[in-house]
């Protein structure tokens, strides 16, 4: 079990949702909103298991490794 005084994936998070850029959280956004439209209007196989395990996964590490993409593209054309 994780230790409840840890926060640093959660500050890691809110750090890497502060640095998105405005395009990339509309994305972020959009994709979101596709997954709780998939689990409210769908067949019914999208559990919400599944729907908070997709949401937390752009949180946990999509949203992170795309921030990290965008400095290492700056980076790169200095």
């Amino acid at each position: 079990m994780k230790d409840t005084t840890d926060t640093s994936e959660f500050e890691n998070t809110l750090n890497a949702v502060e640095n998105l850029t405005e395009e990339d959280a509309k994305a972020f956004l959009k994709l979101i909103y596709a997954n709780i439209d998939i689990y409210k209007n769908g067949n019914g196989n999208y559990t919400i298991e599944k729907l908070i395990e997709e949401i937390s996964s752009f949180y946990s590490q999509k949203i992170i490794r795309t921030v990290e993409l965008r400095n290492a593209i700056k980076e790169e054309s200095r």
